[in-house]
This record gives C-alpha cells, sequence and structure tokens, in this order.
C-alpha cells in the first residue's frame, strides 16, 4: 500500500525525499503554507507561553492539518482514492509531525522566529534558520560525519537512538499518539505536540530568553551549547512520533478492511492491507526512527536527507536503509526557500 500510495517520483519510500515534499509543494500550492505552522497570538515569549484554541487562522494551521489528513486515511481505510487524497495525506502527516517538533513552528513571535536577525559562525541569518540547519550542522560536524557520506543519515540516527530511544514509550504515549480524542476541533495528541514545543519558548533557560539577552551574539558559541541536546532531542520525538503516528494508522486501516472483507470484501483486499501494514508498521517489530534533518529542519551541508533507524540488531533492515533512496544533492531552485515560504516558518 505504500507503493500505492506515494507519488511515484519517490520510490515507494517514506525516506529520502518524501519528507520534504510538503515544503517544495507548498511553493506551487500556497495555500497550504500556514499547515506547517501554529500561532498562538495571546502568546509572547518567552514572558507567556501555553496553548489557545485560536491558534489557528481561518487557513488552517498544522493543528488542523494533522487532523484533517489522518481524518482522510482512516476515512478511506488507508486505500488510493481517485482524487489522490489519500496520497497527499500520507505524504503530509510524514512531514508535518516532524514540523511540529521544532518548538519555532509552534510560536508567532517575529514569524517563528524568521524576522529575527541572527549571526551565526559570523554569517548572517535568522533566529528560526539555525534552528532548522545551523545548529545541527555544527553537532553532525562535530561528531565527524561527512554529510557527503552515503551512511551519514544511519550514523546520525544510531547516535540518536543510542543516546535518546530508551525515552522512546514516553515520547509516544498515548498523550501524544492518539487518533481520536478531539479537543476545539483538532487531535488532542497533535495539541499535545505543539504545546510541549510552545513551552519551551519560555524556559528561562533556552530560545527566546537566550535570544533576548544577546541578540548580537554569535549563536555558534553558547547559546549552541545550550540548546543542542534539545533540538536533538525533538528531532528524536518526532521520529518516533511519525513512525508511531503511521503505525496507529495502519492498525485502524488494517481492522476496517478485515471488517470490509466479512461483509464480502476479496481475500485479494486483506492481503493488499496486510502489504501496507508490513511496509509501514513493520509488524511493530522494528522501530522507525525517522530524524528530521532534511524535513524537520530542511538542509544538511551537500544533501537533504530524511533519517530512517531501526532496532540494531535487525540486518535486513539495515540492508535496506543501506540500499534505500538516498536524498538527492540540493536540487535546482531549492537552495532557498522562497519569501513565501520563509514567511510561513
Amino acid at each position: 500500500m505504500v507503493t500505492k500510495l506515494l507519488m511515484p517520483e519517490y520510490n515507494s519510500s517514506l525516506g529520502g525525499r518524501t519528507p520534504n515534499w510538503a515544503d517544495e509543494w507548498r511553493i506551487a500550492h500556497p495555500e497550504t503554507a500556514p499547515w506547517h505552522f501554529v500561532n498562538y497570538p495571546e502568546n509572547n515569549p518567552p514572558e507567556t507561553c501555553g496553548y489557545t484554541p485560536n491558534g489557528c487562522s481561518g487557513d488552517g494551521c498544522v493543528l488542523s492539518a494533522i487532523t484533517t489528513q489522518t481524518a482522510i486515511l482512516l476515512a478511506n481505510n488507508c486505500d488510493l482514492t481517485s482524487d489522490n487524497s489519500t496520497t497527499l495525506a500520507i505524504q503530509y502527516l510524514t512531514h508535518f509531525i516532524g514540523d511540529i517538533a521544532q518548538p519555532l513552528h509552534n510560536c508567532q513571535r517575529q514569524k517563528g522566529g524568521n524576522d529575527a536577525k541572527a549571526i551565526y559562525n559570523g554569517k548572517a541569518s535568522n533566529f528560526h534558520g539555525i534552528h532548522d540547519y545551523s545548529i545541527l550542522a555544527q553537532y553532525v560536524t562535530e561528531l565527524g560525519i561527512n554529510a557527503s557520506d552515503p551512511r551519514a543519515y544511519i550514523l546520525y540516527s544510531d547516535i540518536l537512538i543510542s543516546r535518546f530511544g530508551s525515552n522512546k514509550y514516553e515520547y509516544t504515549s498515548p498523550k501524544y499518539i492518539d487518533l481520536h480524542t478531539m479537543r476545539d476541533g483538532y487531535l488532542s495528541a497533535a495539541v499535545e505536540m505543539s504545546v510541549e514545543g510552545n513551552l519551551m519558548l519560555c524556559d528561562e533557560s533556552l530560545f527566546w530568553t537566550l535570544y533576548d539577552a544577546d541578540p548580537m551574539q554569535d549563536f555558534s558559541g553558547a547559546y549552541y551549547e545550550a540548546v543542542m541536546d534539545i533540538l536533538n532531542v525533538q528531532i528524536t520525538k518526532g521520529g518516533f512520533r511519525i513512525a508511531a503516528w503511521l503505525n496507529a494508522i495502519a492498525d485502524e486501516c488494517d481492522l476496517g478492511r478485515k471488517s470490509a472483507n466479512d461483509d464480502g470484501n476479496t481475500a485479494a483486499d486483506t492481503k493488499s492491507m496486510m502489504e501496507w501494514t508490513a511496509m509501514v508498521s513493520i509488524g511493530h517489530i522494528i522501530v522507525v526512527l525517522i530524524a528530521v534533518l532534511s524535513l524537520l529542519w530542511k538542509r544538511m551541508n551537500v544533501f537533504e536527507w530524511w533519517n530512517t533507524a531501526r532496532d540494531v540488531d535487525d540486518i535486513e533492515f539495515r540492508q535496506a536503509l543501506i540500499s534505500s533512496e538516498l536524498a538527492e544533492k540540493k536540487r535546482q531552485g531549492m537552495e532557498k526557500l522562497d519569501d513565501a515560504s520563509l514567511s510561513s516558518h
């Protein structure tokens, strides 16, 4: 079913370029730009943070996007639809559950930091951008990982798993993985993921507090040391949650298909659903950690990449990862997000 749902150019893989698709798509479909973030207009970080039900504009936000795209997949039992809505839904979710883990995607102040100037390693940037790319690039470089190495994304994933993987059940508790409980018209789990990141923006030792203390600092120094591990944890959370969310959807679709089969659907339909479950859920044996440097956080050195990791003892999955599609080198026209893309987080 993954093969059937994903656009053909993504080679039936939730890795590689697939998670970046939504950023590319919004250039030609600007109406989707607000779906990548949520503004809480009553917040004023670092003084005030927290959930308010008016975070979404009339054009939607990441909360409504996760809610809507999840509903589309469930309503269609994860089948391919004539309008390609389920294809778009799985590709959107792979992106948006990553976006929501980036704290500055849950903040209205200065367009999520895009309008807040910042210097990083002597170069002009913005506060949002250094969290998307610069801090993580510095960290990976310090680890001695060469971004041009085809195994770079696996090596980085291994590090995240070894450091933070023991918390995967906490990161994917029912508080954060729940396809049905609603709050103010949004899935409550999406709200919880957003609030988690939003509250970090009022932490007196992180983010806006440190920015306001010295906006002219070079953020590659003390600031980097303060937030680097916070970002790594958020990447890990985003990866585990994407995997768990898709697993939960696959389980429900499987039940829906089995129920329909009992009412007269063919055995072939059930077999097709089982193939979906095997590819996305991987039988619940393999943990698919999608660590986010290319979608959650845009570009890493010379190529865009989406980290997919696995239980380290599963040799077959390791081989599949090594042979899977590597993200392309920076594609023409994607060197920089256009102004509209930046202004919308």
